[in-house]
């Protein structure tokens, strides 16, 4: 790639590099920095300097010279700010001539025909620049001319893809865009197909098609040679993926029927209008299997599986539903599977072959003509309230059908994630307006009940592209992803649009309406929830209280450089990172945007949310990280599999390579990359009535009282899983629920974990504090401890009965000490810890006990026990930690004759023991032991002559 943020940055806008680090300061403004110089050279109306160059529209013909709509759409928002808005169009105006049509055989070409200047400062030698700048102001160094002049051709398809064997594609004026002296004549277009198709210009007021057939799927490549007024040609080309339909007898062959449609008989009006809009349902029925072989294409046992969040209808049924490229998308189907050591075993069949009629249900993207207005509906980041009363209308549907087919089953509802939250308030609806809803089953998967996570670092980040970098894909993803209507009914802590430093902490005003409006639907009294079925859920949050990382630490990062930038070395041009929130209460700056010459972007927040850094509460995860990661760096995330519906790589798989950061460099580096963030709490996940509290917390199923949560039953991990992802286990307690055999809690009382905190070696006499987690609700802490009491101290408990804390004294030998948290609804997990007991030698330190006079001179024997005030030998030494030897039971001073034979044994309180001589009446070798107020075992020797 080429430099665009060369020179130009490096000297022009140096003033603004460290010293300044608010969001308030403006972009550098070039108009306002030529008010000394003779612009009478400046004919064209695009001055390139005005703009952040993502495009790099000098180089564009020169290098790359492969246009994608992501690309057209940079270069017509360059162009459009360059000329200081006098031409063309915005890029939304632009847009309204492509977007509003969904066809996805229809592809419009644009066409960018452009001659443009830029200020003569972008070269590597210095001695070639025209201008200088001097307290914020150019002035001109010599008679070079002070605007280059460039010119830029493009042509793009405007769909990144399409579908049909026949694409037709069309030269529409409205996406003509040329001003230069060298107008086109004529165009010689290849659409990959080998086959060339002219188009001579006789006016731009006529569109004009061309239908052109494709035999096979993947990337198409235009050519476009274009002839000029002048008489001169140029080559330039235009990329864009074609992907073939299945044909009906394919799709029937498969046991699916596929692209059914279901146009809902209930409408909702939004939160903002009063016109009601009735949504739309697409869905695929699996049929059962006879005999794990032929399919029965009759509707007896329904179990239904309903699509989550997915702006933009990017998640289809099945890979082949969807235009996108394949590796670029996933499935419902995909997501109904789970790891089988290695390999990855598909679930519908599994379920196909127990009888049931799988259908999976996908909220589309579809049009509604309201008032004379087409308005468009993205289905899968639509109100949840809409979508949920269409799955209404689809539930009557599929019951009826039942009943004409003299079928006694009942349905099954699986709703992971977002569609947790549809089924959630269709059959809660249902039951307040007395339709009946025949289901015997509502499995909620890792469903957002009381709201999802978007860490603050990550949204900011988007916004300060998005604001200061003049990325329209950044744009676009902020607005159309973090922006949308079912990401701010959902989303808790929100970002405030407009690089604001503040921040919604419980949700913008549609996250409480919405939660309002979902909590008051249903039954009196059911918060919302069905109550006339078996209600289960799965999550992938650990119940255990593992957080997945450190509140407040960096997250990601990535430095961009210019490879030789200055005297050959290569220089950093940008920087990006992000952290995860701090605590509560705490502060942090989590997002953080430096551009070499450029103002330093920042955004910091104080939490203030009582449940902790949701970044890293225990839930089940998501990689935006990873997935900026990736786009940034140009490799693949390594988590896929059904996710949140939030698809990062737009961000630049639109745009060419630095995109993202509002920069053009040659390389970027990674320095940090957590891959993963908190999407659904565990507490979420799991609807707890009463959710004041830290959702850090160790949470026991044991202790659960029945209103606590509102499942009958439900199913989590130790540790944190991706979201709505299953394993064998969670598919088989499923599977056990689905067979009419109601499951317990996965845990019991008689589970246990080793999770106390504290030293698993002690020495023997010595004392020690334990600490259990923190378990939610709990109001009695039940501690024991056993092992051989046949040593000088016995294992016994000190203090802290009751209590998460507890000091013990230990024993010889091995021991154990457990922890059972209680409270009214029952008794919890056993914590427990295996001890050990050590009677612990002197060392090379040398012998603390010293023992005086001489015993030959028939004195008393004086042994006096010394220690230093820091003994540097004694590992177990605490000053806190102490025998009481008037409270202690056994002896801790023994003498031992050369034999081994115990001769003396007393309890001395005092530091200095008076022994009668008369007590060591032979000659020979005598060992003495002594134990310390610390616990520490010293031993001495005496020689009697």
């Amino acid at each position: 790639m080429k430099k665009t943020l060369t020179i130009l940055a490096f000297l022009v806008f140096n003033i603004f590099s460290y010293a300044q680090n608010t969001n308030k300061i403006p972009e550098p403004n070039i108009d306002s920095m030529l008010v000394n110089i003779n612009k009478t050279a400046l004919t064209s109306s695009f001055l390139y300097d005005r703009v952040t160059q993502l495009a790099n529209l000098t180089q564009f013909n020169k290098s790359n010279n492969t246009a994608t709509i992501g690309y057209f759409e940079q270069a017509i928002q360059e162009l459009f700010n360059a000329s200081n808005h006098t031409k063309f169009k915005s890029l939304e105006n632009v847009r309204k001539h492509y977007k509003i049509h969904n066809r996805l055989n229809k592809v419009e070409i644009g066409i960018i025909n452009v001659q443009f200047q830029s200020l003569n400062i972008n070269n590597k030698d210095k001695n070639e620049d025209a201008l200088k700048v001097e307290n914020q102001m150019y002035s001109k160094i010599n008679g070079k001319p002070i605007f280059k002049n460039n010119d830029v051709l493009i042509l793009a398809p405007l769909k990144q893809y399409a579908v049909g064997e026949t694409i037709n594609y069309s030269l529409n004026p409205n996406l003509w865009f040329e001003d230069s002296n060298n107008p086109i004549k004529s165009i010689a277009i290849n659409f990959d197909t080998g086959k060339v198709y002219n188009y001579t210009k006789i006016d731009t007021t006529t569109k004009i098609s061309f239908p052109i057939t494709y035999l096979e799927s993947g990337y198409k490549t235009l050519t476009f040679k274009v002839n000029f007024k002048d008489g001169t040609t140029k080559t330039t080309y235009g990329k864009l993926h074609v992907k073939l339909p299945k044909t009906s007898m394919q799709r029937m062959n498969e046991g699916a029927i596929l692209d059914t449609i279901h146009n809902s008989t209930l409408s909702f009006p939004n939160y903002n209008e009063t016109t009601p809009i009735a949504g739309k349902l697409e869905y695929s029925i699996y049929y059962h299997t006879l005999n794990n072989e032929s399919e029965q294409r009759i509707l007896l046992k329904p179990i239904v599986i309903i699509d989550g969040f997915d702006p933009l209808d990017r998640r289809k049924i099945q890979d082949d539903d969807s235009p996108l490229p394949d590796g670029d998308h996933t499935s419902l189907e995909e997501f109904m599977t789970y790891k089988d050591g290695v390999f990855d075993t598909p679930i519908i069949p599994l379920l196909r072959n127990l009888g049931y009629d799988v259908i999976l249900v996908n909220q589309p993207t579809h049009y509604k003509n309201v008032n004379g207005v087409i308005k468009t509906i993205d289905g899968g980041a639509d109100y949840i309230e809409r979508n949920a009363l269409a799955h209404v209308s689809l539930y009557s549907h599929l019951n009826a059908t039942l009943f004409a087919n003299n079928s006694s089953e009942e349905l099954v509802i699986v709703g992971p994630s977002m569609g947790g939250q549809i089924s959630r308030y269709a059959l809660a609806y249902m039951e307040k307006n007395n339709i009946d809803h025949n289901t015997r089953l509502w499995v909620s998967i890792d469903s957002p009940h009381l709201g999802a996570n978007i860490p603050m670092g990550i949204q900011s980040m988007i916004d300060l592209l998005a604001g200061f970098g003049g990325s329209a894909a950044a744009q676009d993803f902020y607005f159309d992803q973090l922006k949308s209507t079912a990401a701010k009914q959902q989303v808790i802590s929100q970002h405030k649009t407009g690089q604001s430093s503040d921040y919604l902490n419980g949700g913008s005003p549609f996250f409480q309406q919405y939660y309002n409006n979902l909590n008051t639907n249903g039954l009196p009294g059911s918060n919302g929830y069905p109550q006339n079925l078996r209600r289960i859920a799965i999550v992938n949050g650990s119940i255990t209280g593992k957080h997945l990382g450190t509140a407040g630490e960096e997250d990601f990062r990535i430095h961009g450089f210019a490879d030789g930038f200055l005297n050959n070395v290569d220089i950093k041009v940008a920087e990006m990172n992000t952290n995860y929130m701090p605590t509560t209460g705490g502060t942090k700056q989590v997002a953080r945007l430096w551009r070499l010459g450029k103002p330093t972007r920042t955004a910091t927040y104080t939490n203030n949310s009582i449940y902790g850094s949701l970044d890293v509460l225990p839930g089940g995860y998501f990689n935006s990280e990873n997935q900026i990661h990736a786009s940034v760096m140009g490799a693949s995330p390594d988590i896929y599999s059904f996710n949140n519906g939030i698809s990062f790589g737009n961000l630049i798989a639109q745009a060419y390579g630095f995109q993202l950061l509002g920069i053009t460099g040659d390389h970027f580096e990674s320095r940090t990359n957590k891959k993963i963030h908190t999407f659904i709490p565990t507490v979420s996940a799991l609807g707890f009535t009463n959710p004041e509290f830290n959702w850090g917390e160790y949470i026991d199923s044991n202790l659960l009282c029945s209103d606590d949560i509102p499942f009958d039953s439900f199913y989590a991990p130790k540790i944190n899983e991706q979201h709505t992802s299953f394993t064998e286990e969670s598919v088989n307690w499923l599977l056990a629920e689905l067979a009419g055999n109601p499951q317990p809690i996965n845990g019991s009382p008689n589970s246990t974990s080793e999770f106390l905190t504290g030293p698993s070696t002690l020495n023997e006499c010595q004392t020690r504090q334990y600490i259990a987690p923190f378990v939610h609700k709990v109001n009695n802490y039940v501690w024991t401890l056993s092992g051989d009491n046949s040593g000088y101290c016995d294992w016994e408990i000190v203090s802290g009965q009751g209590n998460r804390i507890v000091t013990i004294r230990a024993g010889k030998g091995f021991g154990v000490l457990t922890c059972r948290p209680q409270n009214s609804c029952g008794t919890g997990t056993l914590f427990y810890k295996n001890l050990h007991g050590n009677e612990v030698d002197e060392d090379d330190c040398g012998p603390q006990l010293r023992i005086s006079p001489n015993p030959n001179k028939g004195e008393d024997i004086s042994i006096v026990l010394k220690l230093p005030p820091n003994d540097p030998c004694n590992q177990f030494r605490n000053n806190n930690e102490k025998i009481d030897f008037t409270k202690y039971k056994g002896d801790n001073l023994w003498i031992y004759d050369f034999y081994g034979n115990l001769i003396y044994k007393s309890l001395e309180i005092k530091n200095e023991t008076i022994i009668n001589n008369n007590l060591i009446s032979k000659t020979g070798i005598y060992l003495i032991k002594r134990l310390d107020q610390y616990g520490k075992t010293h031993i001495g020797k005496l020689i009697k002559e």
